[in-house]
C-alpha cells in the first residue's frame, strides 16, 4: 500500500493500493496516464475530515484493473487541470462523494474539460453524491446510481448505459 501525500506520477503503473486518505488536501498530479491495478482511496472513508484528488494534467487516460474509491468529503475529485483537455476513464470510479471532470468546489480549474467514460462510474453509497461537471460527458461504459447513492451528470453527450437501482438517484 502506497500512502501518498502530494506529488507527481508520470506515466506509471501502480500494482497495489494508492492511499490519499490520511492527510487533508492530498493530491497526485498525473502526467502521461495512470494504470491502476489496485484501489486508489480518495479522502477519508469514514468521515468528512479529509479530502483528496487526482489531478490529470493534459488529455490522457486512467485504466487498469483497479478502482478509485471516493471517501465521504464532497471535495474529493478526479479532475482535469488544463482547459480543453479530455480524460478517458477505463476503470471503476465509485464511492460516497466527489467530483469528476471539473472540480469547482475546493480544487477549482477550468470548466472547459471533457470526460469519456469507458469503464464504470457507480454512485453506490447511501447518502453520497458523485457529480460530473465540465464541457461534456460521453458515456461508453456504465454509469449508475444504486444503494441510495446519487449520480449527477452535467452536459451529457450520450446517455447509453445509465441505470438506477436500489433507491439510487440519477
Amino acid at each position: 500500500r502506497l500512502v501518498f501525500g502530494n506529488g507527481t506520477l508520470d506515466g506509471v503503473t501502480v500494482n497495489g493500493d494508492l492511499d490519499l486518505s490520511t492527510a487533508n488536501a492530498s493530491f497526485a498530479t498525473i502526467l502521461n496516464g495512470l494504470v491502476l491495478n489496485g484501489t486508489a482511496f480518495l479522502g477519508n472513508q469514514t468521515n468528512t475530515s479529509a479530502y483528496a484528488y487526482l489531478s490529470f494534467s493534459g488529455s490522457q487516460a486512467i485504466g487498469g484493473s483497479g478502482q478509485v474509491v471516493f471517501g465521504r468529503n464532497p471535495c474529493n475529485a478526479v479532475r482535469l487541470a488544463v482547459a480543453n483537455t479530455t480524460l478517458t476513464n477505463r476503470l471503476t470510479l465509485r464511492g460516497h462523494s466527489g467530483q469528476i471532470g471539473y472540480a469547482p468546489a475546493c480544487v477549482g480549474g477550468s470548466s472547459a474539460v471533457s470526460f469519456v467514460n469507458e469503464g464504470v462510474i457507480a454512485a453506490d453509497v447511501s447518502g453520497g453524491t458523485l457529480t460530473h461537471r465540465g464541457q461534456s460527458f460521453l458515456n461508453l461504459g456504465i454509469a449508475q446510481a444504486l444503494n441510495g447513492g446519487s449520480l449527477s451528470l452535467d452536459n451529457v453527450v450520450d446517455a447509453a448505459g445509465m441505470s438506477v437501482s436500489g433507491g439510487g438517484t440519477l
